[in-house]
Protein backbone atom coordinates (compact mmCIF):
# COMPACT_ATOMS: atom_id res chain seq x y z
CA UNK A 1 0.00 0.00 0.00
CA UNK A 2 3.08 2.35 0.23
CA UNK A 3 1.89 4.14 3.48
CA UNK A 4 4.87 3.73 5.24
CA UNK A 5 7.54 4.60 2.57
CA UNK A 6 8.71 7.67 3.73
CA UNK A 7 11.39 10.38 2.03
CA UNK A 8 13.24 9.13 4.04
CA UNK A 9 13.20 5.09 3.55
CA UNK A 10 12.55 5.80 -0.53
CA UNK A 11 16.32 7.75 -0.49
CA UNK A 12 17.58 4.63 1.65
CA UNK A 13 16.22 1.97 -0.26
CA UNK A 14 17.18 4.38 -3.40
CA UNK A 15 20.93 4.64 -2.40
CA UNK A 16 20.40 0.89 -1.83
CA UNK A 17 20.25 0.26 -5.22
CA UNK A 18 16.15 -0.18 -5.45
CA UNK A 19 14.89 -0.12 -9.40
CA UNK A 20 11.50 0.55 -8.96
CA UNK A 21 8.00 0.30 -6.78
CA UNK A 22 4.86 -1.22 -6.80
CA UNK A 23 2.44 0.07 -5.42
CA UNK A 24 -1.60 -0.95 -5.17
CA UNK A 25 -4.22 1.08 -5.86
CA UNK A 26 -7.84 -1.22 -5.02
CA UNK A 27 -10.00 1.59 -6.97
CA UNK A 28 -10.22 5.63 -6.40
CA UNK A 29 -10.36 6.46 -2.77
CA UNK A 30 -13.82 5.94 -1.27
CA UNK A 31 -13.48 2.47 -2.38
CA UNK A 32 -9.77 1.63 -1.62
CA UNK A 33 -10.01 3.26 1.54
CA UNK A 34 -12.80 1.00 2.12
CA UNK A 35 -11.19 -2.18 1.25
CA UNK A 36 -8.09 -1.44 3.42
CA UNK A 37 -10.47 -0.22 6.03
CA UNK A 38 -7.67 2.61 6.46
CA UNK A 39 -8.91 6.37 5.78
CA UNK A 40 -6.32 8.15 3.72
CA UNK A 41 -4.76 4.92 3.00
CA UNK A 42 -5.40 5.96 -0.96
CA UNK A 43 -3.64 9.54 -0.91
CA UNK A 44 -0.34 8.04 1.00
CA UNK A 45 -0.49 5.69 -2.07
CA UNK A 46 -0.86 8.07 -4.64
CA UNK A 47 1.85 10.63 -2.84
CA UNK A 48 4.26 7.16 -2.44
CA UNK A 49 3.70 7.02 -6.48
CA UNK A 50 4.51 9.97 -6.90
CA UNK A 51 7.77 10.59 -5.07
CA UNK A 52 9.07 6.99 -6.48
CA UNK A 53 8.55 8.56 -10.07
CA UNK A 54 10.09 11.98 -8.76
CA UNK A 55 13.10 9.89 -7.32
CA UNK A 56 13.37 8.20 -10.85
CA UNK A 57 12.13 4.79 -9.94
CA UNK A 58 9.95 2.98 -12.40
CA UNK A 59 6.72 2.57 -10.79
CA UNK A 60 3.91 0.73 -11.47
CA UNK A 61 0.04 -0.26 -9.79
CA UNK A 62 -1.44 -3.79 -8.55
CA UNK A 63 -5.16 -3.68 -8.83
CA UNK A 64 -7.37 -6.10 -7.48
CA UNK A 65 -10.86 -6.41 -9.36
CA UNK A 66 -14.05 -6.96 -7.61
CA UNK A 67 -17.52 -6.24 -8.02
CA UNK A 68 -17.32 -2.66 -6.50
CA UNK A 69 -14.07 -1.73 -8.75
CA UNK A 70 -15.57 -1.82 -12.02
CA UNK A 71 -17.50 1.92 -12.35
CA UNK A 72 -13.67 2.39 -11.40
CA UNK A 73 -11.78 1.33 -13.51
CA UNK A 74 -11.64 3.96 -16.67
CA UNK A 75 -10.74 6.87 -13.88
CA UNK A 76 -8.29 4.69 -11.78
CA UNK A 77 -6.35 3.96 -15.72
CA UNK A 78 -6.32 7.63 -15.91
CA UNK A 79 -4.73 8.56 -13.06
CA UNK A 80 -2.52 5.93 -12.95
CA UNK A 81 -0.65 6.94 -16.60
CA UNK A 82 -0.64 10.56 -14.96
CA UNK A 83 1.21 9.11 -11.97
CA UNK A 84 3.89 7.59 -14.52
CA UNK A 85 3.32 3.61 -14.35
CA UNK A 86 4.29 2.04 -17.23
CA UNK A 87 2.78 -1.15 -16.02
CA UNK A 88 -0.87 -2.06 -14.32
CA UNK A 89 -1.35 -5.76 -12.37
CA UNK A 90 -4.66 -6.74 -12.29
CA UNK A 91 -6.41 -9.56 -10.97
CA UNK A 92 -9.85 -11.13 -9.41
CA UNK A 93 -10.70 -10.52 -5.77
CA UNK A 94 -10.66 -13.78 -4.50
CA UNK A 95 -13.01 -15.53 -1.34
CA UNK A 96 -10.14 -15.19 0.95
CA UNK A 97 -9.67 -12.60 4.08
CA UNK A 98 -11.61 -9.64 3.54
CA UNK A 99 -13.70 -10.92 0.88
CA UNK A 100 -14.75 -13.75 2.66
CA UNK A 101 -15.59 -11.29 5.52
CA UNK A 102 -17.58 -8.50 3.03
CA UNK A 103 -18.91 -11.47 -0.31
CA UNK A 104 -20.69 -7.82 -1.65
CA UNK A 105 -16.50 -7.19 -2.72
CA UNK A 106 -16.52 -10.47 -4.81
CA UNK A 107 -17.32 -10.63 -8.62
CA UNK A 108 -20.30 -12.74 -9.23
CA UNK A 109 -19.08 -15.51 -11.63
CA UNK A 110 -21.43 -14.27 -14.64
CA UNK A 111 -20.20 -10.39 -14.37
CA UNK A 112 -17.59 -11.81 -16.82
CA UNK A 113 -19.41 -10.81 -19.83
CA UNK A 114 -19.17 -6.97 -18.47
CA UNK A 115 -15.35 -7.44 -17.13
CA UNK A 116 -13.44 -8.94 -19.89
CA UNK A 117 -14.64 -6.57 -22.76
CA UNK A 118 -14.19 -3.45 -20.81
CA UNK A 119 -10.72 -4.56 -19.67
CA UNK A 120 -10.01 -5.40 -23.31
CA UNK A 121 -10.80 -2.02 -24.27
CA UNK A 122 -8.85 -0.30 -21.22
CA UNK A 123 -5.90 -2.76 -22.70
CA UNK A 124 -5.77 -1.66 -26.08
CA UNK A 125 -6.29 1.94 -24.56
CA UNK A 126 -3.33 1.38 -22.47
CA UNK A 127 -0.85 0.43 -24.81
CA UNK A 128 -1.28 3.54 -27.00
CA UNK A 129 -0.97 5.70 -23.71
CA UNK A 130 2.27 3.97 -22.78
CA UNK A 131 0.46 1.48 -20.04
CA UNK A 132 1.16 -2.16 -20.04
CA UNK A 133 -1.71 -3.82 -18.17
CA UNK A 134 -0.28 -7.23 -16.65
CA UNK A 135 -3.30 -10.02 -15.96
CA UNK A 136 -2.76 -12.29 -13.01
CA UNK A 137 -3.02 -16.05 -13.41
CA UNK A 138 -6.80 -16.08 -12.29
CA UNK A 139 -8.08 -13.91 -15.04
CA UNK A 140 -8.39 -15.09 -18.74
CA UNK A 141 -9.08 -18.82 -20.03
CA UNK A 142 -9.97 -18.82 -23.58
CA UNK A 143 -12.33 -16.41 -24.22
CA UNK A 144 -11.98 -13.92 -27.69
CA UNK A 145 -9.16 -12.12 -25.66
CA UNK A 146 -6.84 -14.95 -24.47
CA UNK A 147 -4.72 -13.86 -27.54
CA UNK A 148 -4.32 -10.18 -25.58
CA UNK A 149 -3.49 -11.46 -22.05
CA UNK A 150 0.01 -13.18 -22.24
CA UNK A 151 2.14 -13.27 -24.77
CA UNK A 152 2.68 -9.09 -24.94
CA UNK A 153 1.45 -9.20 -28.95
CA UNK A 154 2.95 -12.97 -29.06
CA UNK A 155 -0.27 -14.83 -30.16
CA UNK A 156 1.39 -18.36 -29.73
CA UNK A 157 1.47 -17.71 -25.80
CA UNK A 158 -1.76 -18.44 -24.09
CA UNK A 159 -2.93 -20.32 -20.49
CA UNK A 160 -1.13 -22.91 -20.05
CA UNK A 161 -2.04 -24.10 -16.63
CA UNK A 162 -1.77 -23.41 -13.05
CA UNK A 163 1.93 -22.89 -12.71
CA UNK A 164 2.28 -23.28 -8.80
CA UNK A 165 5.62 -25.95 -8.38
CA UNK A 166 6.13 -26.35 -11.86
CA UNK A 167 7.77 -23.14 -13.04
CA UNK A 168 7.52 -21.07 -9.79
CA UNK A 169 7.44 -21.58 -5.90
CA UNK A 170 7.42 -18.99 -2.84
CA UNK A 171 8.80 -18.57 0.69
CA UNK A 172 6.71 -17.40 3.47
CA UNK A 173 8.12 -15.44 6.18
CA UNK A 174 8.86 -18.49 8.21
CA UNK A 175 10.88 -20.18 5.76
CA UNK A 176 7.64 -22.21 4.38
CA UNK A 177 7.91 -23.10 0.65
CA UNK A 178 4.87 -23.32 -1.53
CA UNK A 179 4.06 -23.37 -5.50
CA UNK A 180 2.24 -20.08 -5.18
CA UNK A 181 2.78 -17.28 -2.59
CA UNK A 182 -0.88 -17.00 -3.09
CA UNK A 183 -2.05 -20.24 -2.28
CA UNK A 184 -3.20 -21.49 1.52
CA UNK A 185 0.24 -22.79 4.03
CA UNK A 186 -2.16 -25.82 5.06
CA UNK A 187 -2.43 -28.13 2.42
CA UNK A 188 -0.13 -26.40 -0.11
CA UNK A 189 3.41 -25.99 1.88
CA UNK A 190 5.77 -27.38 0.72
CA UNK A 191 8.31 -27.89 3.78
CA UNK A 192 10.39 -25.27 5.37
CA UNK A 193 14.38 -24.27 4.36
CA UNK A 194 15.31 -24.42 7.65
CA UNK A 195 15.15 -28.50 8.04
CA UNK A 196 14.83 -29.39 4.40
CA UNK A 197 16.78 -28.86 1.80
CA UNK A 198 15.55 -26.66 -1.63
CA UNK A 199 16.05 -29.48 -3.68
CA UNK A 200 14.25 -32.05 -1.43
CA UNK A 201 11.20 -29.60 -1.62
CA UNK A 202 11.06 -28.89 -4.92
CA UNK A 203 11.96 -32.53 -5.69
CA UNK A 204 9.78 -34.80 -3.23
CA UNK A 205 7.05 -32.90 -1.47
CA UNK A 206 3.63 -33.63 -2.30
CA UNK A 207 2.72 -30.07 -1.51
CA UNK A 208 4.33 -28.90 -4.29
CA UNK A 209 4.62 -31.00 -7.43
CA UNK A 210 0.60 -31.24 -7.39
CA UNK A 211 0.17 -29.38 -10.38
CA UNK A 212 2.94 -31.63 -12.21
CA UNK A 213 0.55 -34.62 -11.37
CA UNK A 214 -2.80 -32.64 -11.90
CA UNK A 215 -4.44 -34.76 -14.68
CA UNK A 216 -8.10 -34.31 -16.37
CA UNK A 217 -9.19 -37.19 -13.77
CA UNK A 218 -8.45 -34.32 -10.69
CA UNK A 219 -11.29 -31.84 -12.81
CA UNK A 220 -14.72 -31.75 -11.46
CA UNK A 221 -18.00 -29.85 -12.49
CA UNK A 222 -17.99 -28.02 -15.28
CA UNK A 223 -14.55 -28.03 -15.86
CA UNK A 224 -14.46 -31.73 -15.76
CA UNK A 225 -15.98 -32.16 -19.32
CA UNK A 226 -14.46 -28.54 -21.13
CA UNK A 227 -13.24 -28.19 -24.19
CA UNK A 228 -10.19 -26.84 -22.72
CA UNK A 229 -9.94 -29.41 -20.07
CA UNK A 230 -6.47 -31.13 -20.69
CA UNK A 231 -4.41 -27.45 -21.39
CA UNK A 232 -6.48 -25.36 -18.63
CA UNK A 233 -6.69 -28.08 -15.78
CA UNK A 234 -8.96 -25.84 -13.98
CA UNK A 235 -7.29 -22.21 -14.37
CA UNK A 236 -6.28 -20.66 -11.16
CA UNK A 237 -5.90 -23.24 -8.01
CA UNK A 238 -6.19 -20.88 -5.20
CA UNK A 239 -9.12 -18.59 -6.88
CA UNK A 240 -11.18 -22.28 -6.97
CA UNK A 241 -9.48 -23.40 -4.20
CA UNK A 242 -10.60 -20.55 -1.70
CA UNK A 243 -14.44 -20.45 -2.95
CA UNK A 244 -15.38 -24.17 -2.93
CA UNK A 245 -13.20 -25.88 -0.90
CA UNK A 246 -10.48 -27.83 -3.47
CA UNK A 247 -8.98 -27.14 -7.28
CA UNK A 248 -10.23 -28.24 -10.30
CA UNK A 249 -13.05 -26.57 -10.85
CA UNK A 250 -13.40 -22.55 -11.43
CA UNK A 251 -16.53 -20.51 -11.91
CA UNK A 252 -14.13 -17.60 -13.15
CA UNK A 253 -13.44 -18.81 -16.23
CA UNK A 254 -14.62 -15.77 -19.36
CA UNK A 255 -15.09 -18.86 -21.78
CA UNK A 256 -17.24 -20.39 -19.42
CA UNK A 257 -19.53 -17.66 -18.89
CA UNK A 258 -20.34 -17.43 -22.79
CA UNK A 259 -21.15 -20.88 -22.79
CA UNK A 260 -23.08 -20.77 -20.13
CA UNK A 261 -25.10 -18.09 -21.58
CA UNK A 262 -25.27 -19.77 -24.95
CA UNK A 263 -27.38 -21.52 -22.88
CA UNK A 264 -29.08 -19.18 -21.13
CA UNK A 265 -27.69 -20.02 -18.31
CA UNK A 266 -25.29 -18.16 -15.54
CA UNK A 267 -23.52 -19.02 -12.16
CA UNK A 268 -23.30 -17.28 -8.75
CA UNK A 269 -21.87 -17.43 -5.67
CA UNK A 270 -23.65 -17.34 -1.90
CA UNK A 271 -22.21 -17.46 1.15
CA UNK A 272 -22.65 -20.07 3.71
CA UNK A 273 -20.23 -19.99 6.65
CA UNK A 274 -17.58 -17.29 7.67
CA UNK A 275 -13.50 -18.24 7.39
CA UNK A 276 -11.68 -19.69 10.32
CA UNK A 277 -9.69 -17.71 12.55
CA UNK A 278 -6.52 -18.30 11.06
CA UNK A 279 -4.59 -16.91 8.60
CA UNK A 280 -5.22 -18.07 4.34
CA UNK A 281 -8.50 -19.81 6.31
CA UNK A 282 -11.27 -19.74 3.49
CA UNK A 283 -14.72 -19.91 3.71
CA UNK A 284 -17.91 -21.57 3.03
CA UNK A 285 -19.77 -20.91 -0.62
CA UNK A 286 -22.31 -22.29 -2.58
CA UNK A 287 -22.08 -22.19 -6.17
CA UNK A 288 -24.88 -21.83 -8.11
CA UNK A 289 -26.15 -22.53 -11.68
CA UNK A 290 -29.80 -20.57 -12.68
CA UNK A 291 -31.66 -19.84 -15.67
CA UNK A 292 -31.22 -16.26 -16.91
CA UNK A 293 -34.38 -15.70 -18.05
CA UNK A 294 -36.46 -16.77 -14.98
CA UNK A 295 -33.71 -17.21 -12.60
CA UNK A 296 -34.75 -21.05 -11.75
CA UNK A 297 -31.82 -22.79 -10.20
CA UNK A 298 -30.87 -25.69 -12.20
CA UNK A 299 -27.40 -26.80 -9.87
CA UNK A 300 -25.64 -25.79 -6.68
CA UNK A 301 -22.55 -27.08 -5.82
CA UNK A 302 -21.54 -26.64 -1.87
CA UNK A 303 -18.64 -27.68 -0.50
CA UNK A 304 -16.81 -26.95 3.01
CA UNK A 305 -13.97 -24.59 2.69
CA UNK A 306 -12.84 -25.20 6.07
CA UNK A 307 -11.69 -28.57 5.04
CA UNK A 308 -8.92 -28.47 2.54
CA UNK A 309 -9.32 -31.34 -0.07
CA UNK A 310 -6.75 -31.65 -2.20
CA UNK A 311 -8.10 -35.00 -3.76
CA UNK A 312 -5.76 -35.80 -6.74
CA UNK A 313 -5.44 -39.49 -8.11
CA UNK A 314 -1.69 -39.11 -8.29
CA UNK A 315 -0.99 -38.90 -3.89
CA UNK A 316 1.76 -40.25 -2.85
CA UNK A 317 3.45 -40.45 -6.63
CA UNK A 318 7.41 -39.13 -6.51
CA UNK A 319 7.16 -36.10 -8.04
CA UNK A 320 7.86 -36.23 -12.39
CA UNK A 321 11.65 -35.61 -13.15
CA UNK A 322 10.01 -33.62 -16.18
CA UNK A 323 7.05 -31.66 -16.12
CA UNK A 324 3.95 -31.57 -18.07
CA UNK A 325 4.50 -30.17 -21.77
CA UNK A 326 0.85 -29.09 -21.87
CA UNK A 327 -0.96 -28.72 -25.92
CA UNK A 328 -0.05 -25.78 -27.70
CA UNK A 329 -3.43 -24.29 -29.52
CA UNK A 330 -3.87 -22.87 -32.68
CA UNK A 331 -5.68 -19.47 -33.21
CA UNK A 332 -8.83 -19.55 -35.10
CA UNK A 333 -9.08 -16.19 -37.09
CA UNK A 334 -13.51 -16.60 -37.34
CA UNK A 335 -13.28 -15.87 -33.76
CA UNK A 336 -10.09 -15.31 -32.15
CA UNK A 337 -10.12 -18.27 -29.72
CA UNK A 338 -8.04 -21.00 -29.72
CA UNK A 339 -9.10 -24.47 -30.85
CA UNK A 340 -6.84 -27.34 -30.61
CA UNK A 341 -4.58 -27.70 -33.38
CA UNK A 342 -6.15 -30.80 -35.24
CA UNK A 343 -9.41 -28.33 -35.71
CA UNK A 344 -10.48 -28.48 -39.39
CA UNK A 345 -13.94 -26.59 -38.49
CA UNK A 346 -13.62 -23.84 -35.70
CA UNK A 347 -15.94 -25.40 -32.69
CA UNK A 348 -16.92 -21.94 -31.36
CA UNK A 349 -18.14 -20.35 -34.67
CA UNK A 350 -18.15 -22.80 -37.27
CA UNK A 351 -15.33 -20.79 -39.82
CA UNK A 352 -13.31 -22.81 -41.53
CA UNK A 353 -10.43 -22.65 -40.21
CA UNK A 354 -7.63 -23.04 -43.08
CA UNK A 355 -9.60 -20.56 -45.08
CA UNK A 356 -10.19 -17.74 -42.34
CA UNK A 357 -6.09 -18.09 -41.44
CA UNK A 358 -5.58 -17.38 -45.40
CA UNK A 359 -7.71 -14.45 -45.26
CA UNK A 360 -5.90 -13.14 -41.90
CA UNK A 361 -2.87 -13.55 -43.90
CA UNK A 362 -3.87 -11.54 -47.14
CA UNK A 363 -4.85 -9.23 -44.95
CA UNK A 364 -1.39 -8.95 -43.48
CA UNK A 365 0.36 -8.74 -46.35
CA UNK A 366 -1.64 -6.21 -47.55
CA UNK A 367 -1.20 -3.98 -44.54
CA UNK A 368 2.40 -4.31 -44.65
CA UNK A 369 2.54 -3.45 -48.06
CA UNK A 370 1.03 0.05 -47.22
CA UNK A 371 3.57 0.45 -44.23
CA UNK A 372 6.23 -0.25 -46.93
CA UNK A 373 4.63 2.45 -49.17
CA UNK A 374 4.27 4.99 -46.20
CA UNK A 375 7.60 4.09 -44.97
CA UNK A 376 9.29 4.69 -48.08
CA UNK A 377 7.71 7.57 -48.86
CA UNK A 378 8.82 9.42 -45.28
CA UNK A 379 12.13 7.88 -45.67
CA UNK A 380 12.40 5.96 -42.53
CA UNK A 381 13.39 1.99 -42.10
CA UNK A 382 10.83 -0.57 -42.81
CA UNK A 383 8.59 -2.01 -39.97
CA UNK A 384 8.04 -5.74 -40.74
CA UNK A 385 4.87 -6.38 -39.32
CA UNK A 386 4.82 -9.87 -41.03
Amino acid sequence: GGRNLTPAKMQAAVDAGLNGVGVSLDGLAPLHDAVRNVPGSFDKAVDTLRRAKQSGLAVSVNTQIGAATLPDLPELMDLIIDLGATHWQIQLTVAMGNAVDHPELLLQPYQLLEVMPLLARLYREGVDRGLLMNVGNNIGYYGPYEHMWRGFGDERVHWSGCAAGQTVLALEADGTVKGCPSLATVGFSGGNVRNMSLHDIWHYSEGMHFGRLRSVDDLWGYCRGCYYNDVCRGGCTWTSHSLLGKPGNNPYCHYRALDLQKRGLRERIVKLEDAAKTSFAVGRFDLITERIDTGEKVNSVSDSGQVIKLAWANQGQKSPDEGRIPPQLALCRGCLQYIHAHEVTCPHCDADVAAAEAVHQTDRARQQAIINTLTSLLGLPQNNLM
